[in-house]
């Protein structure tokens, strides 16, 4: 057994320096990598570490730089997720190994929406790169910034590159031949770089980073760079990727499996990666796909995936660069009324209120509100209004033009003619089939004989130390008709005097209503205002406040 592990290792080692030879020029030039962080440290959204994470893009450019090049010597600080590395050990095995160069593999943390990559390079106090022969981190850092921004498709700021000084600022600057503020890079002592590519606790970069590929593509885009630091041209590979997402809600799509010249590729799923990070089957997503080592030329492009209508298309292929090909998916699931104001059997409904039916999907306005009707059930007119859409047309408000009876039970009706803004029928019963109703009974309230009444006040009654720009606000007991609101709000110093100048802003809250005052210039201090409601507020059943 022993011979025959030793043969098999005889035959590999004998086939790398067959491939290492594709690029050549790089003999005399050794690297030290290091993946940042050890074991599970830094741990992302979802789940997800920066150092998992970047420990996997490590060893796909590692293997990219041994098995294609005849690079003298590839190094590296940690190769497994055990080993549990300080700062000092990096530096300290960085710099016996006399590699020609330093890169440290990071990602960067802050919000759910932040995302961007850049490089940073080491700088001394004065602005100015290190002297050799510890120079040539920038030139590095500017063509591994402008490649992540290739092949991630984020921003990179300042064109992806930063001296150490310049971004975290002239007081963080170290002493030494390299200056810098991060520890790595101010004790390497050859050139070099740290790369923060995308933020680990983004929301939209964390999902991608989990899939195994995603890594290689960041890897790719620095083999690419290192090559172009190096005075060498891209390999002329030939990668087609991109994201696979709903055209209507641009959320990427688990599970779609995209064709291109005979290779195939599933985005991943709950099932075959997501499970890892998450409970929710919903929660996770990156649509994305990487085809590697396709022909030349042009081919056909086919995309499915459950619950979507197929796609197709052509690709061209580009070489030495990535090939981006997105899709956008179009359901095929016929939309389904998620939610209702008011509730199916609500008694009461309050008889001004507005009704309002959310849908799954985006909705073809003319269609639904031709289908639309809300009629007493015992019998009657139907009830007219003017209808308004929000939210990409998946929310659909009807005012009724005039109050619904008081104490009336009414049927409002969504016809299986109603359809999706892509043509999908209606499903009224939501049985996964389109083309049937949807339909709900409701109960009015009694009838409203009171006038607008304020039930609370901002600053209060009577409120002491309040700021010289106060917002203020009066909350009304009921929706106010806002033609009668102009004029009618006024804030006057309460020994007499001329009106603060300002502005008035009116607005429904649920049941309630609220009007503003915004003062234009600061109140005289230790002065007492009042704020003055004149008679004349009306609410929806004609109710006219009559009183201050």
């Amino acid at each position: 057994m022993m011979t025959r592990l030793l043969l098999i290792a005889a035959v590999l080692l004998a086939a790398v320096p067959t491939r290492a030879q594709e690029v050549t020029g790089l003999s005399d030039w050794s690297i030290f990598l290091d993946p940042g962080h050890s074991q599970n440290e830094n741990v992302g959204y979802s789940g997800y570490s920066e150092a998992r994470k970047v420990l996997q893009v490590g060893l796909a450019l590692r293997d990219m730089l041994e098995e294609r090049t005849d690079i003298g010597a590839v190094y590296m600080s940690r190769t497994n997720d055990q080993q549990s590395v300080s700062l000092s050990q990096r530096t300290a095995a960085a710099n016996a190994s006399g590699a020609d160069y330093f890169h440290s593999i990071h990602s960067n943390a802050a919000g759910p929406t932040t995302n961007y990559a850049f490089v940073l390079w080491a700088q001394l106090s004065n602005g100015n790169e290190p002297n050799p022969p510890y120079a040539g981190g920038r030139s590095m850092a500017e063509i591994l910034g402008a490649n992540f921004g290739e092949g991630m498709r984020i921003p990179t700021p300042n064109g992806g590159a930063y001296g150490e000084c310049d971004f975290y600022g002239a007081s963080s600057c170290g002493s030494g031949v390299k200056g810098s503020r991060n520890y790595v890079q101010r004790n390497s002592l050859m050139p070099s770089t740290l790369s923060e590519a995308g933020f680990h606790t983004s929301t939209t970069q964390n999902p991608r980073n989990m899939n195994a590929d995603w890594k290689v593509l960041e890897a790719q885009a620095m083999f690419w760079g290192i090559l172009e630091y190096n005075g060498l041209e891209r390999t002329p590979d030939r990668i087609a990727t991109g994201i696979i997402s709903d055209a209507e809600n641009e959320i990427p799509v688990n599970g779609a499996t995209i064709t291109i010249a005979g290779e195939s590729y599933t985005t991943d799923t709950f099932e075959s990666l997501f499970s890892q990070y998450a409970s929710d089957p919903d929660l996770l997503h990156n649509g994305f796909y990487y085809l590697p080592m396709l022909p030349a030329g042009t081919h056909d492009v086919t995309v499915t995936a459950p619950g979507y209508r197929p796609a197709s298309g052509t690709i061209t292929m580009l070489e030495g660069e990535f090939t981006f090909y997105d899709v956008e998916l179009l359901s095929n699931i016929p939309p389904v009324v998620t939610s209702s104001d008011p509730e199916d059997g609500q008694d009461p409904f309050r008889l001004t209120s507005l009704l309002t039916l959310e849908f799954s999907r985006p909705m073809d306005r003319s269609a639904t509100e031709a289908a639309f009707s809300l009629v007493p059930s015992a019998g009657g007119s139907a009830v007219n209004g003017t209808f308004s859409w929000h939210d990409d047309d998946t929310r659909m408000v009807f005012r009724p033009e005039a109050p619904l009876n008081e104490r009336t039970e009414y049927v409002l009706t969504l016809a299986g003619s109603a359809s999706g803004a892509a043509g999908d029928p209606l499903d009224g019963d939501a049985d996964g089939t389109g083309g049937d109703d949807y339909a709900i009974t409701f109960t009015t309230s009694f009838l409203d004989t009171t006038p607008p009444g304020i039930t609370a006040a901002r600053p209060g009654i009577n409120a002491q130390n309040v700021e010289l720009r106060p917002l203020i606000t009066l909350e009304f007991s009921e929706p106010i008709l806002p033609e009668t609101v102009e004029g009618r709000v006024r804030l006057l110093p309460s020994a007499g005097g001329t009106a603060v100048p300002g502005t008035v802003q009116y607005r429904t809250v649920g049941e309630k209503s609220a009007i503003s005052f915004f003062p234009s210039e600061s109140l005289a201090p230790n002065t007492t205002y009042v704020t003055v409601v004149s008679p004349g507020l009306e609410d929806h059943f004609g109710n006219v406040q009559t009183v201050d």
